[in-house]
C-alpha cells in the first residue's frame, strides 16, 4: 500500500515539474501551407515563451475545426494557432472576440498551377478550357476566390475540389489528375522549377519573391482579392494582456535577426514589422477591403 502512494506521489510530482506545453493547432492536414509556417515559426514561439510549442493537426471545416478547439480553451495554459484571416460571416467563429490576435504575420503567397502544356496563363485557362477539375486546400479563402472566377466565366464548367493539405493539391496537379491546383508558393516553387508543373499567376498585387517572373493575377485582369491569404498568429481566450505583449516584443526582436531575417525571406511573406504588432488594426482593415 505503502509502495502504490508513493508512486502516485511521484507521478504527481513529475507531472508537477513537466515542461510547460503549449500546442500550437494547425487547422489542415500535414504538409499545408498551415503546416509550413507553423513549423518554420515554432522554435521561436517556443523561445520566447520559455514553453515545449507542440504543433497539433486539427483539419476540417475549412479551419473551422481548429478555430473551435482553440476558442473553447479558455484555460490560462494557452494554445495558438497560424492561420488565415477568415472573411466570411458565417464562419462560426468571431476572429475578433472569440480568439485573439497576437501577430500580423503578413500575406503568403498563393499560386495557380498546373501541368497542362498548352496553359501559359490564365487567358489560356479561359481560351481553351470548358470543363476542369480544380483542387485547392487551406481554407475558405481560395473557395471564394474560385467562386468568383466561375461568377467571372460562366462559360467554364468548373468542379471545385477541396483537399485537407496542400500536398495533395500538388501530388495531383503534378500527376495529371486536377487541371489546375490553388496552393501556396513555397510548397509548390521546388515542383515548378523541377518543370513537374507551371506557375500560371500568384494570387496578389505583387509578384512573389520566389517566382519573380510569375505575373499576378491582378497583372493579367483577375482584379479581386478575396484569395489573399492574409496569417496571423492567434492565441486561445486565456491569455493575457502582459503575454501578448511580450511575444510582440521578442517577436520584433527576432525578426531582426539573422535567423529571423531568413526565415520571413524563405516564407515569402510580404512581411512589414509595424503591422505585425498591430494585428487587431490590420484585421479590421482586411475586414473593410482596406487592405
Amino acid at each position: 500500500m505503502f509502495k502504490y502512494f508513493l508512486s502516485i506521489i511521484m507521478t504527481c510530482s513529475i507531472l508537477a515539474n513537466a515542461e510547460p506545453v503549449v500546442p500550437l493547432i494547425v487547422p489542415s492536414g500535414p504538409g499545408g501551407l498551415f503546416h509550413t509556417y507553423s513549423a518554420e515559426f515554432e522554435p521561436m514561439l517556443s523561445a520566447i515563451l520559455d514553453k515545449n510549442v507542440v504543433i497539433e493537426f486539427h483539419p476540417g471545416g475549412q479551419g473551422l475545426v481548429g478555430a473551435q478547439i482553440l476558442a473553447s480553451n479558455k484555460k490560462p495554459n494557452i494554445s495558438m494557432m497560424i492561420t488565415s484571416a477568415q472573411l466570411q460571416p458565417d464562419f462560426g467563429v468571431d476572429q475578433q472576440k472569440d480568439i485573439i490576435p497576437v501577430l500580423y504575420l503578413g500575406v503568403a503567397p498563393t499560386v495557380l498551377v498546373t501541368n497542362k502544356s498548352e496553359m501559359r496563363d490564365i487567358k489560356d485557362v479561359v481560351r481553351l478550357s470548358r470543363k476542369l477539375n480544380v483542387g485547392f486546400a487551406n481554407g475558405a479563402s481560395l473557395m471564394y476566390w474560385l467562386r468568383q472566377f466561375k461568377t467571372d466565366h460562366p462559360e467554364l464548367d468548373i468542379n471545385e475540389i477541396p483537399y485537407k493539405s496542400g500536398q495533395g493539391v500538388l501530388i495531383d496537379v503534378a500527376n495529371g489528375n486536377l487541371d489546375l491546383g490553388l496552393t501556396n508558393a513555397v510548397g509548390a516553387t521546388p515542383l515548378i522549377q523541377d518543370n513537374r508543373m507551371r506557375a500560371l499567376a500568384v494570387l496578389s498585387t505583387h509578384r512573389s519573391a520566389l517566382l519573380p517572373t510569375v505575373p499576378t493575377t491582378f497583372e493579367q485582369g483577375v482584379r479581386f482579392d478575396t484569395g489573399f491569404a492574409h496569417l496571423f498568429l492567434w492565441a486561445s481566450p486565456g491569455i493575457t494582456p502582459a503575454e501578448v505583449t511580450k511575444i510582440q516584443k521578442e517577436f520584433v526582436k527576432w525578426a531582426k535577426t539573422n535567423e529571423g531575417q531568413t526565415v520571413i525571406k524563405r516564407l515569402d511573406l510580404g512581411f512589414d514589422l509595424e503591422k505585425s504588432t498591430r494585428p487587431a488594426v490590420v484585421m479590421d482593415k482586411i475586414l473593410k477591403n482596406k487592405y
